[in-house]
């Protein structure tokens, strides 16, 4: 089975109405939509915002249902010059934004305690997606997560500089980084692939209410897709 999850309600809105929903299960404030796309059984959830709701979703998810692969959906602020409105990012590794225990051991900023520097997406769904698609279709790029929305151009570049160039952070979120330190830890498949609702630093806020559902549909169109190929 494979687990889709977003966010918010607006970025799972659009799996919901296109694909046949077979049952529900409720645990706890969480609700499961089960279902196909193709023949690939998926369970569909909103995890709510921020890296708790995605640790308490993750552990909930994991221990109540069989899960081969998780794929994040929604959308994240883009970085100025890397990226563009509505593009479709994959990202292959995801960084906490807001971890400083370098004063504790030899340790970067972002890496938690026991734990990697980042966390890598699948390299199964990576291939997938490289040799299945155009490469129009999206691009590669890597996040750093935190709970803050960031819309703040000078706060996201001194964030930015505490990583290495060759790191490519195009995109910011509050849930990726969170998610993927999850499942690695349960030893199961994950990738985070998000659209770009805002440019950080230009009109962010504005930006992001009127290209929300916009930016969640591309990228549950592309998972739809994606599903099919696996």
């Amino acid at each position: 089975m494979i687990a889709i999850i977003g966010a918010m309600e607006e970025e799972i809105t659009y799996l919901l109405n296109k694909i046949k929903i077979d049952s529900t299960k409720k645990i706890f404030n969480y609700t499961f939509y089960l279902g196909k796309i193709e023949k690939q059984s998926v369970v569909i959830v909103k995890s709510g915002v921020g890296k708790t709701n995605a640790g308490i979703l993750s552990a909930i998810l994991v221990l109540n249902f069989v899960i081969d692969y998780v794929i994040n959906i929604g959308v994240c602020g883009g970085i100025f010059g890397l990226v563009n409105i509505n593009d479709l990012v994959v990202h292959k590794n995801s960084f906490y934004s807001d971890v400083d225990i370098t004063v504790a051991g030899d340790y970067m900023y972002g890496q938690m305690s026991n734990c990697p520097r980042n966390f890598e997406a699948s390299n199964e769904i990576i291939s997938i997606i490289e040799n299945c698609f155009d490469k129009t279709e999206y691009k590669f790029g890597n996040v750093i997560t935190g709970d803050k929305f960031i819309n703040d151009a000078e706060l996201l570049n001194e964030l930015i500089s505490l990583y290495y160039k060759s790191d490519n952070i195009t995109s910011v979120d509050m849930e990726s980084a969170s998610f993927a330190h999850s499942f690695y830890q349960f030893n199961i498949p994950f990738i985070s692939i998000r659209s770009i609702s805002d440019i950080i630093g230009k009109n962010n806020q504005v930006e992001y209410e009127e290209n929300l559902q916009n930016a969640a549909n591309k990228c549950a169109k592309f998972v739809i897709n994606l599903i099919e190929k696996i």
